[in-house]
């Protein structure tokens, strides 16, 4: 029985490809306890050994449960990783991509059902968990990341993804959780280190979700009961270097432009910003501070001084066109004054 025990252990470790690994960890392969009550290396055989898609939802959630506690942590994912073969390195990376779109499904119905005085914290944590989870994710990588990319933009990817396809209560619950993660993000992390790229790209994601309804300008003005006043100043002024960032990607996109296509593309960015509400963001460290904010900076006329500052810091290969972007909104913005005081004009 035991040499028949051996020989079994022998060919199943041949089967799954673990080369390296000795007949003893026959027993590795096949104690597996509830992910609940699972050490590290129990999870991490969880994660190589199981399809985590066909299991079921109990135990999805507890994958993901002991996996974020793992990763605030500070788990490696090439702690363990590196003895293993590619086919089990490919089941590993299947699993961790299947474990966040439960995190996420998860966590955002979680968030739906949390007392209004414990939202604030609930998302802290959570956005936490997205920088681990792509650190994570970028450690199972095999080669670089492609040009401009980055962990974060391509988990922004999956969540747009996992939105679209969702429906009903659960993609109101993901697309109110993801609105609300991004301003408790702004609100707690600073964008200024970030390299251009990732705040463009940032800066688009969150105009698709200020078209789809958020409101900045309202977060800032909550009070102390959503937000304490270092969080709004923080907010705005992580709002100014997104619009910044914004409006360099514009400029960029206005040269492009033949002549008669630009008047439609100003009239487009012009009401854009209007419907954004951001023209207060000049005015939330005053209001963070409870001082009246100054009545100039409260239309998209009283962003022109802080255009300026832009521009003066652009990369001098960009700054001509932001340069031309700017002059040409601004008499846009001119025009369509006159124009409301004088519908004949």
């Amino acid at each position: 029985m035991r040499i028949h025990r051996g020989i079994l252990a022998t060919v199943l470790l041949a089967a799954l490809g673990l080369s390296g690994l000795a007949v003893g960890s026959y027993y590795w392969l096949l104690q597996l306890p509830h992910p609940s009550v699972a050490t590290r290396d129990q999870l991490f055989r969880w994660l190589v050994l199981r399809d985590v898609a066909a299991e079921p939802p109990d135990v999805q959630q507890a994958l993901v449960d002991r996996l974020q506690e793992e990763l605030l942590a500070g788990l490696d994912a090439n702690s363990n990783a590196e003895v293993l073969n590619e086919r089990l390195r490919d089941q590993l990376r299947e699993n961790v991509a299947a474990l966040k779109r439960v995190w996420f499904e998860l966590r955002t119905a979680q968030y739906a059902a949390c007392p209004d005085e414990e939202k604030f914290a609930f998302l802290e944590q959570q956005i936490a968990v997205v920088a681990a989870w792509s650190t994570f994710q970028l450690d199972l990588r095999d080669g670089e990341l492609p040009p401009g990319a980055s962990p974060a933009s391509q988990f922004f990817d999956d969540i747009e993804r996992w939105i679209h396809e969702a429906q009903g209560e659960q993609h109101d619950q993901m697309v109110r959780g993801v609105q609300d993660g991004l301003v408790c993000w702004l609100a707690t992390r600073s964008l200024e280190e970030q390299p251009m790229s990732m705040r463009r790209d940032l800066s688009m994601r969150i105009a698709r979700e200020l078209d789809y309804g958020l409101d900045l300008g309202s977060k800032l003005g909550e009070g102390e009961s959503s937000m304490s006043a270092p969080q709004r100043r923080q907010l705005a002024a992580n709002g100014l270097l997104l619009m910044e960032a914004w409006l360099g990607l514009q400029a960029q996109a206005y040269a492009q432009l033949e002549p008669a296509a630009r008047i439609d593309f100003l009239d487009a960015r012009i009401d854009a910003v209007e419907q954004w509400n951001v023209a207060s963001l000049m005015s939330g460290e005053a209001e963070a501070d409870n001082r009246p904010p100054d009545d100039s900076t409260a239309s998209l006329a009283g962003l022109s001084k802080q255009v300026e500052i832009w521009i003066d810091r652009a990369d001098p290969h960009e700054r001509d066109a932001m340069r031309t972007l700017a002059d040409d909104l601004r008499a846009r913005v001119v025009w369509r004054s006159l124009r409301s005081l004088l519908p004949s004009f």
